[in-house]
């Protein structure tokens, strides 16, 4: 089963945005998708109360009158972003991955546990996403958590070094 992705942005988007959303969602298990038919994307997310939050994603359930669909509002996720940052693709996939997997989250949840509390619901959907940004990013998290131990360890040394009342120069 396919998960389709709409464009229903008044805003021009970037094609790639389209094809960014099929890479992030051959990561996830078929069996998390089902039920789900379509990935909408929109300027904002049409409930009013999410609105007003500046939300950039949104789930929902499925109803006797529409299947359940995802809801990411692109604009507002890339919001604040340096626009160098928007052409490398790594940065617009991870930060395209961290709402969408949420909502995947909800979804998958929502299948599963019925009647949960909200906060329930968010913690699960955070949860979700934590595992899935690992999976799906997992060969750069080989390369960067490496790299953030030599910089933790230096930060330490440097901070022992000063306690003792030396200077340390970094040149």
């Amino acid at each position: 089963m396919s998960v389709g992705v709409k464009n229903q942005c008044q805003t021009p988007l970037s094609p790639k945005i389209e094809r960014l959303i099929q890479e992030l969602l051959r990561k996830v298990p078929q069996e998390h998708l089902a039920g789900l038919e379509t990935i909408v994307l929109v300027d904002q997310v049409t409930h009013k109360r999410s609105r007003r939050q500046g939300v950039r994603g949104l789930y929902w359930p499925a109803s006797q009158k529409r299947p359940a669909t995802i809801e990411l509002a692109p604009s507002l996720i890339y919001h604040g972003m340096p626009k160098f940052l928007l052409h490398m693709p790594f940065f617009a996939k991870f930060a395209l991955a961290n709402i969408l997997y949420h909502e995947i989250g909800h979804h998958y949840h929502h299948r599963f546990a019925h009647g949960v509390t909200e906060e329930k619901s968010q913690s699960f959907a955070d949860n979700y996403q934590h595992q899935m940004l690992k999976k799906a990013f997992f060969w750069w998290l080989l390369i960067v958590l490496p790299l953030w131990r030599v910089v933790r360890r230096f930060r330490g040394k440097r901070r022992q070094l000063g306690k003792r009342g030396k200077s340390v120069r970094l040149a």
